[in-house]
């Protein structure tokens, strides 16, 4: 049927070159129709279309044209609404030489190249149109790069080494109902104009004079980066690994259908969750259902709700019946499904105090955990360790008596301590809890702390040999402030690392130990791979270390006093490791410092894997003096930098004598209009670069310049650029 639909397009493609384009042509920007004219003057189509009310409709099985050569560069954005059953087309660089098309149906959107008839698929997703809703697409052609955006969110982004020549436009409708299509726009590219008649000479200088750009204000599309944001849990689907889930704090849920290589948000159904999060999605935890991959559950920061979705994450539902907010707010930090049932659910809870709401330090947090029995419908607390206790993250269930089940309590950045604590005078202001065990399904609990080896009691990650229930390994970590860290230096040991047990966390052995140069390390994620429990992962701020022998011994692969990552990152913390369950050299590591990264060589080097995931916090943008392709950002995640506008970014944190030198946080960068590559920018010190921050050098810093806090703002005058304030 495919194909077939196919061949009648390609049937229509020579009309494309014989009817004269009299569209309206807003000046340097393409066409736009909002079909007032029922007479649809330069439109080619079949008898099954028309006009009415302003809406242009298409029957099924009938087309409609735009004929013309839309060049190499060029955005098209219309409405669409569809009805029940529907497959529609739009085809694009329609010529005689192939078309490339555009499939949405209710199950998936799709981008096949067809070249003298025969058809490759592309990409595709499983985003795409709700019935019954007018819904935005925009489709982004440039020099061979295609992306598609469905509602303002990315779709998929291609790339053609061999793009098709430019050609017409056309839309195709098949299925029960008609196609409404309304509002269409088509923009072009810098340096492009249409070949068709219709457009006057002054449009055609305009076009040339203004070098419209492939981007108007009121046409604004979500490019998907730079990386950063508040990364969280990174997972596969069981049925299908090629699907990767990552959820951040302040993008939510993004899927990828092509084994973590490109990603697209999926939140439909979660609101933004206001209060300290704003209009972010603030998804935090995120599981998948072992016995039904098509499961999956989601939890939110401070607002406490938890999503359901119950076909691989495409809609989500709020399934937090029986959860309140006993304090002053509830972050779900992660999900469990039990090993008997779909229908018995784990989720493990952050509480805040309304008062300090939540810290480092102090009284701030405590944790929680819930369960349910008829798959989310309701739920019932299962612990409630108070305020101050330490927030529960990873339950592991015992396969061979779902009874016995552990807890990991406390995180690197979360304090468990009470109010009499003083970060600035105490010497092991650590406090925690360390890990529970329950042996009767979780009406009573036992920690398990200093007296069973645990010497740090801020369990971060946990993780069950998936062969010997009996064996658990543990990554312990907490920022160290003052006196505290001097104390560590002293006593020439940190209680940081990897832990490992093989009696069920009745005794812990200290395997992996940071050296003295590092003393104050904090370790984040450790991970068996399913494939082969005998390889695992370990990781921390700076470092990444590996086994084969199950945790017993560790090395170190990447990393060190500078910290591991792609060239010009800083990744931060590596919050949830995953090994691919088809190859265990295969890792990807989700950061709570945003972004996705990832090793195909058992973690030795490392390559970001964010392309369309991001919830950068970026608070300043600067654009180079000569070229508008390259820009510059600055956020949470330090700096980036852009060689075509936007579409992909390469870290930009390369300094000369990194000492001191902040990373990450960074709050301003400024170009020099007078000087292209010149660069200012930071955070409570201030760099500089002159090659496009391939280098930084420590410019001054706030407190020589008699200030305090950090640099927000930097401005070059635009009358004498050498005047900087």
């Amino acid at each position: 049927m495919m194909r077939l639909q196919i061949r009648i397009i390609h049937c229509v493609l020579i009309l494309l070159f014989i009817v004269p384009l009299t569209l309206t042509y807003a000046q340097g920007s393409g066409l736009t129709d909002s079909f007032d004219d029922p007479t649809l003057p330069g439109w080619d189509h079949s008898p099954g279309v028309f006009v009415e009310d302003g809406i242009l409709k298409i029957e099924s099985g009938n087309f409609a044209a735009i004929p013309g050569d839309w060049g190499a560069v060029y955005t098209l954005t219309t409405r669409i609404r569809g009805y029940e059953q529907f497959d529609f087309f739009l085809s694009f660089n329609a010529s005689d030489s192939g078309a490339y098309h555009l499939l949405f149906n209710r199950d998936f959107t799709r981008l096949d190249r067809e070249v003298g008839g025969q058809v490759i698929e592309m990409s595709s997703s499983p985003r795409t149109l709700q019935e019954s809703d007018w819904n935005t697409v925009s489709l982004m052609v440039s020099d061979g790069n295609i992306r598609v955006a469905l509602n303002e969110e990315i779709v998929f982004s291609v790339d053609d080494t061999s793009p098709l020549p430019p050609g017409g436009i056309i839309f195709e409708m098949h299925g029960r109902e008609v196609l409404q299509l309304d509002d269409l726009s088509i923009t072009l590219g810098e340096g492009v104009s249409s070949s068709t008649e219709g457009v006057t000479s002054s449009d055609e200088d305009g076009l040339a004079a203004s070098g419209a750009p492939a981007f108007q204000p009121e046409s604004w599309v979500r490019l998907g980066g730079p990386p950063g944001g508040l990364g969280y849990d990174i997972r596969y689907n069981f049925a299908d690994p090629n699907i990767w889930y990552v959820t951040d704090n302040f993008a939510g849920v993004h899927i990828s259908m092509d084994n973590g290589l490109t990603w697209s948000p999926s939140n439909a159904g979660i609101p933004g969750q206001g209060g300290v999060t704003g209009d972010a999605i603030s998804i935090f935890s995120l599981t998948v259902d072992q016995h039904n991959p098509k499961i999956l559950w989601a939890g939110t920061d401070w607002s406490g709700h938890v999503y359901k979705s119950v076909d691989g994450g495409l809609t989500w539902e709020q399934k937090d019946n029986g959860i309140t907010i006993k304090y002053g707010g509830l972050s779900f930090r992660g999900f469990t499904v039990d090993p008997r049932s779909s229908d018995i659910v784990y989720a493990m809870g952050e509480t805040h105090d309304p008062l300090t709401g939540g810290a480092v330090w102090g009284s701030g947090t405590g944790g929680v955990v819930y369960k349910t029995l008829d798959g989310g419908e309701h739920w019932d607390v299962l612990w409630d360790g108070g305020i101050p206790s330490s927030l529960a993250r990873y339950l592991w269930v015992d396969p061979r008596d779902p009874n016995i089940l552990y807890v990991s309590t406390g995180i690197f950045d979360r304090g468990a301590i009470g109010e009499s604590a003083d970060p600035e005078n105490d010497i092991e202001p650590f406090g925690g809890l360390g890990v529970l065990k329950s042996v009767d399904g979780g009406q009573t609990w036992r920690a398990l702390g200093l007296e069973n080896g645990l010497e740090m009691l801020y369990i971060g990650s946990l993780f069950m040999h998936p062969e010997n229930p009996d064996i658990l390994l543990s990554a312990a970590g907490h920022l160290v402030p003052g006196p505290a860290a001097d104390h560590l230096v002293q006593s020439g040991q940190s209680p940081a690392g990897i832990y490992r047990t093989t009696n069920g966390g009745e005794h812990w052995t200290h395997v992996l130990i940071p050296p003295m140069d590092r003393v104050a390390e904090s370790f984040t994620s450790v991970e068996l791979c399913p494939s082969d429990p005998s390889i695992g992962y370990a990781g921390s701020e700076l470092t990444v270390y590996r086994t084969e022998d199950a945790g017993e011994t560790w090395k170190l692969v990447a990393g060190g006093t500078e910290g591991w990552g792609p060239p010009g990152v800083v990744t931060g913390w590596p919050i949830d490791l995953q090994c691919d369950p088809r190859d265990t050299n295969r890792v990807f590591a989700n950061n709570y410092n945003g972004g996705n990264f990832l090793s195909v060589d058992g973690g030795r080097t490392w390559n970001n894997a964010s392309q369309g995931y991001t919830g950068a916090q970026v608070v300043r943008v600067a654009i180079d003096a000569s070229d508008p392709a390259q820009v510059y950002a600055a956020g949470r995640s330090g700096p980036w930098r852009s060689d075509d506008g936007g579409t992909s970014w390469q870290g930009a944190f390369y300094p000369v004598n990194p000492d001191g030198v902040p990373g990450l946080e960074w709050m301003t960068i400024a170009a020099d209009p007078s000087h292209p590559g010149h660069l200012l920018g930071g955070h409570g010190v201030m760099l500089e670069s002159k090659d496009g921050g391939q280098r930084w050098h420590v410019r001054a810093s706030i407190e020589q310049m008699g200030g305090q806090g950090t640099f927000s703002t930097i401005l070059f005058a635009p009358s004498d650029p050498s005047i900087v304030y």
